[in-house]
């Protein structure tokens, strides 16, 4: 997507450098080139229930997807 069509807020369907893997996450920040997007994920399997976190990725305008739409 270019810079211009995401929303602070909004909703977007990312690819993660990092986990090589899809997910749907809230942008919490505008740069440049990139976002940080916010991920709610299932803890650990080592936690005594599954809680969920939140975690932040720099994700490349490239590297989001329109969501639902």
């Amino acid at each position: 997507m270019l810079k211009e069509e995401i929303q602070l807020g909004g909703h977007y369907r990312c690819v993660s450098p990092v986990l090589s893997q899809a997910f749907t996450g809230q942008v919490v920040k505008v740069m440049d080139r990139t976002v940080i997007v916010e991920s709610q994920r299932c803890s650990q399997q080592d936690e005594p229930k599954s809680r969920e976190y939140n975690r932040h990725f720099v994700i490349p305008f490239g590297d989001v997807t329109c969501d639902g739409c």
